[in-house]
Protein backbone atom coordinates (compact mmCIF):
# COMPACT_ATOMS: atom_id res chain seq x y z
CA UNK A 1 0.00 0.00 0.00
CA UNK A 2 2.75 2.47 0.91
CA UNK A 3 4.59 1.73 -2.34
CA UNK A 4 1.58 2.90 -4.33
CA UNK A 5 1.34 6.13 -2.34
CA UNK A 6 5.03 6.84 -2.83
CA UNK A 7 4.73 6.13 -6.54
CA UNK A 8 1.70 8.41 -6.77
CA UNK A 9 3.55 11.22 -5.03
CA UNK A 10 6.57 10.75 -7.30
CA UNK A 11 4.44 10.80 -10.46
CA UNK A 12 2.51 13.88 -9.29
CA UNK A 13 5.79 15.64 -8.50
CA UNK A 14 7.24 14.81 -11.90
CA UNK A 15 4.12 15.94 -13.77
CA UNK A 16 3.94 19.19 -11.80
CA UNK A 17 7.62 19.91 -12.40
CA UNK A 18 7.30 19.21 -16.13
CA UNK A 19 4.26 21.44 -16.46
CA UNK A 20 6.17 24.32 -14.89
CA UNK A 21 9.69 23.75 -16.22
CA UNK A 22 9.03 22.95 -19.89
CA UNK A 23 7.25 26.23 -20.76
CA UNK A 24 9.90 28.27 -18.94
CA UNK A 25 12.71 26.53 -20.78
CA UNK A 26 10.94 26.78 -24.13
CA UNK A 27 10.04 30.47 -23.82
CA UNK A 28 12.98 31.81 -21.80
CA UNK A 29 15.04 33.17 -24.70
CA UNK A 30 12.24 34.26 -27.00
CA UNK A 31 11.28 37.92 -27.20
CA UNK A 32 7.60 38.58 -26.62
CA UNK A 33 5.64 41.07 -28.70
CA UNK A 34 5.08 44.46 -27.07
CA UNK A 35 1.29 44.02 -26.94
CA UNK A 36 1.64 40.64 -25.19
CA UNK A 37 4.05 42.11 -22.59
CA UNK A 38 1.64 44.98 -22.02
CA UNK A 39 -1.23 42.52 -21.56
CA UNK A 40 0.81 40.47 -19.07
CA UNK A 41 1.13 43.53 -16.83
CA UNK A 42 -2.58 43.22 -16.00
CA UNK A 43 -2.50 39.56 -14.97
CA UNK A 44 -1.39 40.04 -11.31
CA UNK A 45 -4.05 42.70 -10.68
CA UNK A 46 -6.73 40.57 -12.32
CA UNK A 47 -5.81 37.50 -10.30
CA UNK A 48 -5.69 39.44 -7.03
CA UNK A 49 -9.04 41.07 -7.81
CA UNK A 50 -10.62 37.70 -8.53
CA UNK A 51 -9.33 36.29 -5.25
CA UNK A 52 -10.60 39.28 -3.27
CA UNK A 53 -14.03 39.34 -4.91
CA UNK A 54 -14.46 35.59 -4.42
CA UNK A 55 -13.53 35.94 -0.76
CA UNK A 56 -15.96 38.83 -0.23
CA UNK A 57 -18.85 37.07 -1.94
CA UNK A 58 -18.15 33.78 -0.18
CA UNK A 59 -18.73 35.19 3.31
CA UNK A 60 -22.46 34.91 4.08
CA UNK A 61 -22.20 36.69 7.45
CA UNK A 62 -24.35 39.83 7.61
CA UNK A 63 -24.94 42.64 10.08
CA UNK A 64 -28.27 43.19 11.78
CA UNK A 65 -29.06 45.55 8.87
CA UNK A 66 -28.62 42.71 6.37
CA UNK A 67 -25.43 44.06 4.78
CA UNK A 68 -22.42 41.80 4.27
CA UNK A 69 -19.76 42.19 6.96
CA UNK A 70 -16.98 41.42 4.49
CA UNK A 71 -18.28 43.98 2.00
CA UNK A 72 -18.52 46.72 4.63
CA UNK A 73 -15.03 46.05 5.95
CA UNK A 74 -13.71 46.03 2.38
CA UNK A 75 -15.26 49.43 1.70
CA UNK A 76 -13.72 50.84 4.87
CA UNK A 77 -10.31 49.39 4.05
CA UNK A 78 -10.47 50.84 0.52
CA UNK A 79 -11.25 54.28 1.92
CA UNK A 80 -8.43 53.98 4.48
CA UNK A 81 -6.02 52.83 1.79
CA UNK A 82 -6.87 55.68 -0.55
CA UNK A 83 -6.63 58.30 2.21
CA UNK A 84 -3.45 57.11 3.93
CA UNK A 85 -1.57 55.16 1.21
CA UNK A 86 -0.29 53.00 4.07
CA UNK A 87 -0.54 49.22 3.95
CA UNK A 88 -0.30 48.96 7.73
CA UNK A 89 -3.17 51.39 8.33
CA UNK A 90 -5.26 49.69 5.66
CA UNK A 91 -4.82 46.27 7.24
CA UNK A 92 -5.53 47.55 10.75
CA UNK A 93 -8.67 49.41 9.57
CA UNK A 94 -9.93 46.36 7.71
CA UNK A 95 -9.45 44.09 10.72
CA UNK A 96 -11.08 46.55 13.09
CA UNK A 97 -13.96 47.18 10.68
CA UNK A 98 -14.55 43.45 10.28
CA UNK A 99 -14.57 42.96 14.05
CA UNK A 100 -16.87 45.96 14.53
CA UNK A 101 -19.39 44.97 11.87
CA UNK A 102 -19.29 41.35 12.94
CA UNK A 103 -20.61 42.38 16.37
CA UNK A 104 -23.31 44.79 15.14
Amino acid sequence: MMENIGLGIAVATAVTALIKIVPIMALAHRPFPRLFRYWLNFVPAAVLSAIIVAEILEKPETTSFGISVALLSTIFSLIAGMLTRSLFVTVVVSILAYLLFQNI
